[in-house]
């Protein structure tokens, strides 16, 4: 294999066979699961079980050892909060990057689950019941 630029080493951090490892972590739970809203962009923060839920996640992360070079969370409240109570326990600086927000869902963001429940699958149902297909 050829090397890059004038050495014949590629610098350390830059090793094609070198192994990363990545983890996702979901926020903890949210004021919208509470009140079973379809959150999507919704913009809903934690509640103190999502705090709490995001302590434990972060000591457990803490005692397992494992290290990060980065925390890279969403701008939404709920997963920006998630990660900078992780992040406090880590050591780690959160980066906030808006690339990772959630699917926004339009007219059903903030949508109560049972609203969309008794709405949608009327919409669906001759598509699903249809013996012409």
């Amino acid at each position: 294999m050829g090397s890059v630029g004038t050495s014949d080493r590629e610098p350390e951090d830059l090793r094609m066979n070198d192994e990363i490892g990545i983890t996702f972590m979901r926020h903890g739970r949210s004021r919208a699961d509470d009140e079973e809203v379809i959150e999507g962009r919704y913009d809903s923060p934690l509640t103190e079980v999502g705090r709490e839920q995001a302590v434990r996640r972060g000591e457990e992360l803490k005692k397992r050892g494992i290290e990060f070079d980065a925390i890279i969370a969403s701008t939404l409240v709920r997963a920006s909060e998630t990660a900078r109570i992780v992040g406090e326990i880590l050591g780690i600086e959160v980066e906030p990057d808006a690339d990772w927000m959630e699917k926004d869902y339009g007219p059903l963001g903030a949508c109560r689950l049972q609203t969309h429940r008794e709405h949608i699958p009327r919409r669906t149902s001759t598509i699903h019941s249809s013996r012409t297909l």
